[in-house]
This record gives C-alpha cells, sequence and structure tokens, in this order.
C-alpha cells in the first residue's frame, strides 16, 4: 500500500495523480492521509490491519495443506514469511 501523508500541505513533493501512477504500476492500494486533519488515519490503519490479516491467514493455510514435499504454494508463503512488513 502506498501512502501520502500530509495532504492537507498545499505544497507538494509527491502529486496524488503519481501515487496512483505508482500504486496501479505495483499493483497495490493507494490512500492520502491528514494526521493534522484526521483525514483517512483510521481507514489507512484499517485497511492495513485486514490486509495483514489476509496475509497471516494464506500463510496458515499454506501451512495446513503441505504435501510430502515443498510446494509451489508453500514455497510461496515461506518467502511471505521471511520478509519484513513496513507499517
Amino acid at each position: 500500500m502506498i501512502v501520502g501523508n500530509k495532504c492537507d500541505c498545499l505544497e507538494r513533493d509527491v502529486a496524488e495523480s503519481e501515487g496512483l501512477r505508482l500504486a496501479k504500476q505495483w499493483s497495490c492500494s493507494f490512500i492520502e492521509t491528514s494526521a493534522k486533519q484526521e483525514f483517512h488515519t483510521r481507514e489507512l490503519f484499517e485497511q492495513l490491519l485486514l490486509l495483514e490479516k489476509r496475509q497471516s491467514m494464506s500463510l496458515t493455510e499454506a501451512q495446513t495443506h503441505k504435501k510430502s514435499g515443498p510446494s509451489k504454494s508453500s514455497k510461496r508463503a515461506e518467502n511471505i514469511k521471511n520478509k519484513c512488513n513496513l507499517m
């Protein structure tokens, strides 16, 4: 998820259109927030928690469906599990 913060500022370092373009290119979500104006801050954390929950559930499902050898999905789950999350 790409987050544009301080969307209440008049002078922007990155335009909203650039954030939307990158989100489309990387196949991820985009949201703009402003802590000062309390704009989309709650929605941001709700979406991040939902994404984390989905990822955790998919990892659990992949681990319960293990076969005799490592399957493609279990390799993917192991790769995801070994990466860090930035929040």
